[in-house]
């Protein structure tokens, strides 16, 4: 696994490179991007995605991630139980 690097010019591609399937992935929520949870977890901000992950309902297609909202990942996809 390549380490996560933020680069300025690429603030909207998914951090690791792509999809499961090895597309590379681009979120195309613009702004809202900052308060996906791939952005929030390499800046640290734990108490906020504790909030955004305490239900989990959908996850990221591109990295995994299970959030409680559609809107806190960049690719979401339901979870099903």
């Amino acid at each position: 696994m390549k380490p996560l690097t933020l680069d300025p010019k690429a603030a909207n591609r998914s951090l690791n490179g792509g999809s499961p399937m090895g597309e590379v992935t681009i979120c195309t929520c613009q702004e809202k991007h900052q308060r996906h949870l791939c952005v929030l977890r390499i800046k640290g901000m734990t108490s906020i995605i504790k909030k955004q992950t305490s239900a989990p309902n959908v996850a990221c297609h591109t990295c995994g991630e299970e959030a409680n909202s559609e809107d806190d990942v960049c690719v979401p996809v339901p979870l099903f139980v």
